[in-house]
């Protein structure tokens, strides 16, 4: 009995002409017609007939280098469904069938010629280039419905990350935002202007939520024109330009700029911040007063982090800087007297602003007893018949309105002064525990808070801080600081090695 091996195939593309089902089902009823055993049917489905790069075929590959001493006929339902590419499929053809002597078998394309005949070898030829045309047919027709689908601003394909695909009312695709994922597209976007790296700014977007894998997914995610309602076209000539989309744009123009200013500056090395190693960025080599680094290295257990200087490669355990740090903050906190002083001051501003004629609730408030005023005069008008009714319900209404949005506008005020108070008299409360004000903020505000406390030289050597400078509110701390061996406060800045922290383009 003759064996036989059958495969089958189907693109995205010709769905609808012969479904995989049929296929196979055909090459089992011309197996069993001519009592054929038929060993295995290989099937592609979604696959494109331009090469041979399929899934299934390398496995019928596979398959035949080793079995192909077994195997008669390979059946396919038509030579289209075995190749669209006349150049490859020659030279597979004289594969199967010289090298392993398989005959290959089109049922719907039966030749009368015997094999061995020049004429079957035309015929045949024929068939493939004909299947090889509508291959190149079927790609111009689906890339011209491609560019004018783009062309409308329309974007094929899964939906990327922030948006879910969809179909308009024309049964058209589209793409819609997901809300869930635009924050989190947002929230990258703020992180990367931030100066976050693209780990850093992973690792934050993953504790919200972000669930893409990928190494380069945030690149992709940043440099990606579709968050500005752009589309990706391609010229004839291979350029590359961007269409207006229908979709919701999730970023604003400025944002995305600055985001690709930042990706594609050269020559330039940025200083990226690190939530573990905070204070890089802050804190200076004793030597040569470049920018701390930070790196990590691997322990038995775990990683351990290290500020180090590039220049000299002196390393400083990350814990332990970060914990002196904390002791220097501990010593740091407001004094009652001087809480005092500022909830006074701030209450005295914040009296002025809100109560006083001054402020905004002043000014609406005349504002108000100007228009009840202009109120009642036109009531008196309108009562000694001096106003006809018309008029009268003309500006009535019109003072009314105005009345009712400064009501409004009031109450915004005051409900605004009440939260202020609220949040103000729980957060004051903050300044006797600086370090756990430090804590709360985000790394860049730490960054910000060490160079308003210390300026932006402040040096560590492992075993002590030192600053030329230091905020007058924390003056008094100075001695206390050198006493605890802490921090060390000298006025003369040529004490200190001469210092680039001016320049923040250190790594």
């Amino acid at each position: 009995m003759k064996k036989v091996v059958g495969y089958a195939r189907i693109s995205r593309e010709d769905q609808s002409h012969f479904s995989i089902f049929g296929q196979v089902e055909q090459i089992q009823e011309y197996c069993n017609r001519n009592h054929y055993d038929l060993i295995d049917t290989f099937i592609d489905e979604g696959q494109s007939a331009k090469d041979f790069d399929r899934k299934a075929w390398k496995k019928l590959e596979e398959f035949l280098k080793i079995n192909h001493k077994n195997i008669d006929y390979f059946v396919v339902m038509k030579y289209d469904r075995f190749s669209r590419n006349l150049h490859e499929s020659l030279s597979v053809i004289q594969r199967l069938e010289e090298v392993y002597k398989i005959k290959i078998i089109s049922l719907h394309e039966p030749i009368g010629i015997p094999v061995d005949s020049p004429f079957f070898f035309q015929m045949r030829t024929q068939m493939l280039l004909q299947a090889h045309v509508e291959r190149l047919v079927i790609s111009k027709r689906t890339k011209f419905g491609i560019d004018s689908a783009k062309k409308q601003g329309r974007f094929l394909g899964v939906a990327p990350y922030g948006y879910k695909n969809d179909r308009d009312e024309n049964g058209k695709p589209i793409i819609l935002e997901n809300p869930e994922e635009a924050k989190i597209v947002n929230f990258i976007f703020g992180s990367y202007l931030e100066n976050y790296s693209f780990t850093e700014t992973t690792r934050l977007a993953k504790k919200i939520g972000f669930s893409q894998k990928a190494r380069e997914a945030v690149f992709r995610i940043l440099s990606n024109h579709i968050y500005i309602g752009e589309i990706k076209f391609k010229l004839e000539d291979g350029s590359i330009i961007y269409l207006p989309g229908i979709h919701k744009p999730l970023i604003s123009e400025e944002i995305f700029n600055r985001v690709q200013a930042l990706i594609s500056r050269t020559g330039k090395v940025i200083n990226r911040f690190n939530d573990i190693a905070y204070l890089k960025g802050a804190i200076i080599c004793p030597n040569c007063g470049k920018l701390l680094t930070a790196c990590k290295s691997k322990g038995k257990y775990k990683y351990y982090w290290y500020y180090e200087c590039a220049i000299h490669r002196k390393s400083y355990n990350v814990d332990v800087a970060n914990n002196k740090f904390d002791k220097i903050l501990d010593e740091l906190n407001f004094e009652d007297y001087q809480i005092d002083y500022l909830k006074q001051k701030i209450e005295f501003l914040l009296q002025d602003k809100f109560e006083n004629g001054s402020g905004d609730l002043g000014l609406l408030n005349k504002k108000k007893a100007s228009i009840l005023s202009k109120k009642s005069k036109l009531e008196e008008k309108y009562l000694d018949d001096k106003l006809d009714d018309e008029i009268y319900s003309t500006w009535h209404n019109s003072l009314k309105k105005e009345l009712s949005e400064i009501n409004i506008r009031i109450n915004d005020i005051k409900n605004l002064k009440s939260n202020f108070d609220h949040h103000f008299s729980n957060s004051i409360s903050y300044l006797s525990s600086l370090k756990s004000v430090f804590h709360l903020a985000s790394t860049p505000e730490k960054l910000k808070f060490v160079e308003m406390v210390f300026g932006r030289e402040l040096i560590y050597d492992g075993n002590i801080y030192r600053t030329h400078f230091i905020n007058p509110l924390f003056v008094s701390k100075v001695l206390i600081l050198k006493g605890k061996k802490l921090l060390e406060y000298v006025k003369n800045q040529q004490d200190f090695p001469k210092s680039s922290l001016s320049n923040h383009d250190e790594t």
